[in-house]
This record gives C-alpha cells, structure tokens and sequence, in this order.
C-alpha cells in the first residue's frame, strides 16, 4: 500500500488541457484562435499597417489636371476636369512632388489620359483620364430652319459653347453664313456647319467684275469680265479687258475677283 494510500490522501490526476478548455467557453477560444490565424496570414492590418498614410485621390487628379492645363496656351477658354478614380485604391503617400506626363509623348486631346507617378521610397504610377472642354462663340440657328432656307441675320444666335462637343466644321464668323442656303434641316439651337449650306453663287457668268492683281505688296486694280461662276472663296476665270487674257483668281466679294501675278 501506497504512503498516500497509508495516510489516507487520494492524488488528484491533472486534468487534459483538451478536458480544461471544453469545461470553458469552447465558443470564445474558437473564437480568439481565429483571429489570431487572420492576424497572422495578415488579413487583418495590424496597428502599423492601418495607421500607413495613404496618397490622397484628390492630390492625384488636382496633379493630371494641372499637367493638363499647362500646356494649353494661357489665353485658351478651356475647362480641364480629371476623371473619377476608384475609392478602393490604397496607394502609399509619395512624399514626394507627383510627377504627370502624357505617355509615349502624344498630343493633349479632348480625351486625354496622363501618366501620374510617384518617385518615392514606395514608388507607384496610376493613369488618369482627363477631359479637356474648350469653349467658343459659335452661330446656331435661332429658330428651325428648312431645307432652302436663305440665312439672314435673323436666323441666328451666337453662343458660347464646347467645340469639342460639336460637329467638325461649325462656322464662327457671320458673314461665312449670311446669304447661303440651307441643304439640310437645322434644328433651333444647333451650330450651322459648312455640310448643311451651299455656297452661294456671287458672281455670274457675264458679269462685269473688278480684278485685283497682287504684285508683291502691291495692288493694282483693272477691269474684267466673269467667265465662270462662283461663290465666295471659289476660284473662277476673269477676263482682263484691257488685254484678253484669261486668268483664274479669288472670289473676294460680289463683284471684285483676287488673281495672283
């Protein structure tokens, strides 16, 4: 028999770790130990890493922009507005000025993409699309107008607008459209351009008109007659009254024709 035995004493065997834990809250070791697993594959940002500075999507797009605009003349009305960029990007703060380039050294556009990097410690580069709006005085139709229509001052209304942002050959000068006639219908409100205007006939076949020959920086002016027909800016043939000939010049106006000698 045992001393303890003897003495009337019964060790207490220690219970199995296992035993101890499933006497407890099973639920909150579970619990602990699984966060302790995330935090160690780092899923979970620890103290250091949450309190990271990160770069300000702001800062970004404020420095595509400013590239932007500084290589536009100074005199340009223009509107340059960065796109929008996805909040999910976490990218380090530089420290350091933002650098921006147009990639592969193109040309800025309407729609413009620009290259924003930074040179740092933790160095990181993002592509910023980049709208630039440039804005104008343009002649749009002041009420519809039909197809045959002769554009008289009435007809239009002139307007600040975005070129970017309208058909390729608007006009900007009144006198360009004043007296043409309309080949397609134009909706009040909408820019006259070149394709949906005939040129008008100024001068006629016949027609006794002036030449205007231009010798270096002098202007001699003689009398001539009309061989052909033609609008403003059309080249047509004149003949010289005084010596037959016959040239080709430059409708200038309804009655004076531009030959270069």
């Amino acid at each position: 028999m045992s001393k303890s035995r003897r003495h009337g004493i019964h060790r207490i065997r220690p219970v199995p770790l296992s035993v101890q834990i499933s006497m407890a809250d099973q639920g909150l070791v579970r619990r602990i130990s699984f966060v302790l697993c995330l935090v160690l594959l780092g899923a979970i940002a620890s103290p250091s890493q949450a309190d990271q500075a990160i770069e300000s999507l702001d800062a970004i797009r404020q420095a595509a922009e400013r590239y932007v605009a500084s290589q536009l003349p100074s005199s340009a009305d223009v509107s340059v507005v960065a796109g929008k960029l996805d909040k999910r990007l976490r990218l380090p703060a530089c420290g350091y000025p933002l650098i921006a380039s147009v990639p592969y050294g193109g040309d800025i556009r309407a729609q413009t993409t620009v290259s924003v990097q930074c040179e740092g410690d933790r160095p990181w580069r993002l592509f910023v699309p980049v709208r630039v709006s440039e804005f104008g005085h343009v002649f749009v139709a002041a009420r519809p107008l039909a197809v045959g229509t002769v554009v008289e001052p009435g007809d239009l209304m002139r307007i600040r607008r975005d070129l970017n942002a309208i058909p390729h050959g608007y006009i900007r000068s009144e006198q360009a459209i004043l007296g043409r006639t309309v080949t397609r219908a134009v909706a009040k409100g909408t820019p006259l351009t070149a394709n949906a205007l005939a040129s008008t006939v100024v001068i006629h076949r016949g027609q006794r008109v002036r030449i205007m020959a231009r010798y270096g920086s002098a202007l001699i002016r003689m009398g001539g007659e009309a061989i052909t027909e033609g609008a403003i800016g059309d080249y047509i043939k004149v003949k010289n009254q005084s010596s037959g000939r016959v040239i080709e010049g430059v409708v200038r106006s309804e009655s004076e024709v531009e030959v270069q000698m």
